[in-house]
C-alpha cells in the first residue's frame, strides 16, 4: 500500500475539496463574496495598523499591547513558515473562483493560512476578553467564517487552512495561559537600574529582529520568497519599534492612566489620524518609489509607526500638558 506524504495528498493539498465548494451565483453568492473580501481585510496588515492603535490609545494600553504581542508574533512566526515550507497556493480552479480571487489576491506561499492563524488568535483573544454577548457572537462569527473564506476564494488548500488553525489554537492558549505575566510586561519601575536595562534591552531587540532582513539576501528567493518575508520584516520591525517605546514608556511615566483623558481626545485622534497617514501610507509611497523591495526600508517603516504610537503620542500629550501649565 503506497503512503502519501501529507504535501502530496489530493484531499489536503489539492484543487478535490475546493472544486466541491459551491459557489452560488444569485444573492446567497453575493453574500459570500462580501465576507470573503471582509475576512480578507479584517487579516491584512491595514486593519491592525489602525485597531492597534485606537485600543492602544483610547480603550486600555495594557490589553493593546497584549494584542500587539499576538498579532506581531503571528506575522514573524506565519511569515517563516511559508518561507520554509515553500508550499504553493492553489492553481489551475475553475472558472467559479474567477469573481472572488480578483478581489482577494495572495501572492506568498501557502503553508500555513496566515489568516487562519490570526483570526483564531486574535478573536480567540477578543472572545475571551470581553464579556459583551454581541462581540462574543462576532468573534465566533469570525473564528469560523475566515478559515473557509480562504478556501472559498481559492487562495488556500484545506491542508494549509487546518495548519493555520492549529497555529492559532497552540498561540491562543500560550497567550491565554501567560496572559497576566504578558499583561504586566514590561515594568521597569521594579527593575534595579532600569535605564541601563532598558537601553541594553533595545539593542538586544533591534539585532535580534534586524536579522530577519538579511534573510532578503538568500541569492535562491523567488518573487514568492520576497512576499512570505514581507510579513515577517514587517512584523519584526512593528514589535522592535512597539516594544522599545513601551520600555521608555513605563519608565517615563509609570502611573500613566491605560487610556488617553477624555479632555486629550480629540488631540489623541488628531495624532493617530497623522501619525496613519504620514508614517504608515506616506512613508509606504516613499519607499515604494525610491527603496521599492528594500527589506531594512520596510523594517523602519513598520519601527518607526509603532514607536510613535507606543511612545510618542503619549510623550506629546504629556509634554504638552506641562507647556500649558507652566
Amino acid at each position: 500500500m503506497e503512503i502519501q506524504v501529507p504535501f502530496e495528498n489530493e484531499y489536503l493539498f489539492g484543487n478535490t475539496f475546493l472544486e466541491f465548494i459551491p459557489h452560488p451565483t444569485n444573492w446567497i453568492g453575493d453574500v459570500l463574496d462580501l465576507l470573503t473580501i471582509v475576512c480578507h481585510y479584517l487579516g491584512g496588515i491595514t486593519f491592525f495598523v489602525i485597531l492597534l492603535p485606537i485600543l492602544y490609545l483610547f480603550y486600555d494600553r495594557r490589553f493593546a499591547s497584549y494584542l500587539a504581542y499576538a498579532v506581531f508574533s503571528v506575522g514573524i512566526i506565519n511569515g517563516l513558515l511559508k518561507y520554509f515550507f515553500m508550499s504553493p497556493r492553489p492553481s489551475n480552479l475553475s472558472e467559479k473562483f474567477i469573481s472572488i480571487s480578483s478581489h482577494v489576491r495572495e501572492y506568498s506561499f501557502g503553508l500555513p493560512s496566515g489568516h487562519s492563524h490570526v483570526s483564531i488568535l486574535v478573536w480567540g483573544l477578543f472572545f475571551f476578553h470581553f464579556k459583551n454577548f454581541f462581540i462574543r457572537l462576532i468573534s465566533l462569527f469570525f473564528i469560523i467564517l475566515t478559515p473557509f473564506s480562504r478556501m472559498y476564494a481559492g487562495v488556500h488548500y484545506p491542508g494549509d487552512v487546518i495548519l493555520g488553525f492549529f497555529c492559532g489554537l497552540i498561540s491562543l492558549l500560550i497567550m491565554l495561559k501567560y496572559k497576566q505575566q504578558i499583561l504586566h510586561f514590561p515594568s521597569p519601575s521594579q527593575w534595579s537600574k532600569p535605564l541601563q536595562k532598558i537601553k541594553t534591552f533595545s539593542l538586544l531587540i533591534l539585532a535580534l529582529t534586524l536579522l530577519f532582513t538579511l534573510l532578503e539576501l538568500n541569492p535562491y528567493n523567488t518573487f514568492t520568497h520576497l512576499q512570505s518575508l514581507s510579513s515577517v520584516i514587517s512584523a519584526a520591525g512593528a514589535f522592535s519599534g512597539f516594544l522599545i517605546g513601551l520600555f521608555f514608556l513605563n519608565y517615563k511615566y509609570p502611573n500613566l492612566p491605560q487610556h488617553i483623558k477624555k479632555e486629550d481626545r480629540w488631540l489623541g485622534i488628531l495624532l493617530l489620524v497623522l501619525g496613519i497617514l504620514f508614517f504608515y501610507f506616506g512613508m509606504s509611497y516613499i519607499f515604494k518609489n525610491i527603496f521599492p523591495d528594500n527589506g531594512l526600508f520596510r523594517y523602519m517603516r513598520y519601527f518607526v509607526l509603532n514607536f510613535y504610537f507606543s511612545f510618542f503620542v503619549y510623550f506629546f500629550i504629556q509634554n504638552k500638558k506641562k507647556t500649558i501649565n507652566a
